[in-house]
């Protein structure tokens, strides 16, 4: 009996607080590397859906270009074409020229206090529709960091026949310098004119 009021009395020994220090001086670590870890993760899906996004935008603006019936202006951070769409309702091979379905495509970096995007705009006589695209992924394009420019760089006043396309992404979980800019770029010229020197 004496001997139980004793150890109760007791408190920790020597030997239990080395134990537990080695445990935790184990633990923590492993702890901490396994949450790098799930960081490293949660990063690697950022960047391929960044990259993926970025992809998808370039292969559309792109195809816009390609598509487009004339390339109206383009400047550093704007592309305006003129495009065809033909009417939802009652399209027939003679309307599809009729200017009802003639549209203009106006592709615009916007740094707004929200981030950046790229709004893809698109009006016709009977509609007005907006999309962002690349949501706070897109470097602005200033000084000679441009996302649109004529093709050949020479030819500075329109018609233009060709424009490159530059997207330029800084996903934000990057706390890198802006070095580590990742570009996809493209050359695009319209159907029509390639069509013409064939």
């Amino acid at each position: 009996m004496r001997l139980s009021r004793t150890a109760a009395r007791r408190g920790v020994t020597l030997t239990e607080v080395v134990i537990t220090v080695g445990l935790l001086t184990i633990a923590i670590p492993m702890l901490k590397l396994g949450m790098d870890w799930v960081n490293s993760i949660s990063r690697q899906r950022v960047m391929m859906n960044a990259q993926w996004q970025a992809q998808v935008a370039l292969y559309d603006l792109t195809r816009a270009v390609r598509n487009a019936e004339s390339i109206v202006s383009v400047s550093s951070s704007t592309l305006v074409l003129r495009v065809l769409q033909p009417s939802e309702q009652g399209f027939t091979n003679a309307l599809l020229f009729a200017d009802v379905n003639r549209a203009t495509m106006t592709f615009t970096f916007v740094n707004s206090g929200q981030g950046t995007h790229l709004l893809r705009r698109l009006e016709s006589p009977t509609k007005t529709s907006d999309s962002k695209v690349l949501a706070n992924m897109l470097v602005n394009p200033v000084g000679s960091s441009y996302m649109f420019h004529p093709y050949p760089p020479a030819d500075t006043e329109p018609p233009f026949d060709a424009v490159e396309i530059v997207l330029r992404l800084w996903p934000s979980f990057m706390k890198t310098g802006r070095d580590n800019v990742i570009e996809y770029r493209s050359i695009s010229m319209r159907r029509a004119r390639a069509q013409e020197n064939t």
